[in-house]
């Protein structure tokens, strides 16, 4: 006899929950899993163009046919995909979960569009530095540019109150759009744990809290401590990008230390220096 099915929908954020939920002990014996995708990644600032357009994946007929339950990413600045309606009136039971981002440890976020090996990367091997890139525009050695940019103050040329006030807003209306609700947890936590690797990858500590919430809220029971540990370990810190010293004091992040070293893919862990030094030559191998 076929199993019910467990759908979830969104990009990156989402497949680590798909991840983690095919590693819940039991919980295959219950449900299959599928999985779909927007056409273009919603990790990314809603008004600014993806660096690379990915096509949407569509889950097979017989899964949507079997959906008992969808886990909906709420989209940025994209409608939901069409078939939310439809599983509705199956009677699937749609479940709306925030997108995460976190654009005031990056304000200077933007598309890194220099070529790169794409035989190794599927997409840009760091994320675009608009501070770093307007440096490097002058010429100088790596050394020379890393420290023009330390001197640099982030959080007024950013103006990083305003930009913190306006994403606490942003995440308060996404939550008011979703059912399981994630705004309180980060406002929270934000200053005194690293809850974010780069712009929209969570650290494995909100993962953690967010696959608790949506367990919690479809099946109202709790999952031991020990088996979320296990689900939600190093499912988005494959690249961590470091964060400006002006932006951190600024935020008075208690966690945030100036010898943290920083992961790129699997070319190791570097210090703030070490990151960029190579992201000016854009080196992205080992």
């Amino acid at each position: 006899m076929s199993k019910p099915v467990v759908l979830l929908y969104g990009q990156c954020q989402v497949r680590a929950l798909v991840q983690a939920l095919t590693a819940l002990p039991g919980f295959l014996d219950t449900y299959d899993l599928a999985y779909g995708a927007p056409a273009v990644g919603i990790d990314r600032p809603p008004t600014r163009a993806a660096a690379t357009p990915t096509q949407e994946i569509v889950p097979a007929e017989d899964s949507l046919r079997r959906c008992e339950i969808f886990f909906l990413q709420v989209p940025l600045a994209q409608p939901e995909p069409s078939y939310t309606d439809r599983l509705a009136s199956q009677g699937a039971r749609v479940v709306r979960i925030p997108f995460l981002y976190c654009p005031v440890l990056w304000p200077q976020n933007c598309v890194e569009r220099r070529e790169f090996d794409r035989g190794l990367f599927p997409a840009p091997p760091y994320k675009g530095d608009r501070v770093m890139l307007d440096c490097m525009a002058h010429g100088g050695s790596e050394d020379d540019l890393v420290d023009e940019y330390l001197t640099k103050d982030l959080a007024v040329l950013f103006k990083i109150e305003r930009a913190m006030t306006f994403w606490q807003q942003a995440m308060l209306e996404i939550d008011n759009r979703c059912d399981v609700k994630l705004a309180p947890f980060i406002l929270r936590h934000f200053r005194t744990n690293r809850l974010f690797h780069s712009f929209s990858h969570c650290t494995s500590r909100v993962l953690r809290y967010l696959l608790s919430e949506m367990i919690r809220y479809v099946w109202k029971e709790g999952v031991p401590d020990s088996h979320l540990d296990f689900v939600t370990t190093n499912r988005l810190n494959n690249l961590e990008v470091p964060v400006h010293p002006s932006l951190a004091r600024a935020l008075g992040l208690e966690w945030y230390r100036d010898d943290m070293r920083y992961r790129h893919y699997e070319n190791g862990s570097f210090t703030l220096r070490e990151y960029m030094c190579r992201y000016i030559r854009y080196d992205h191998g080992k």
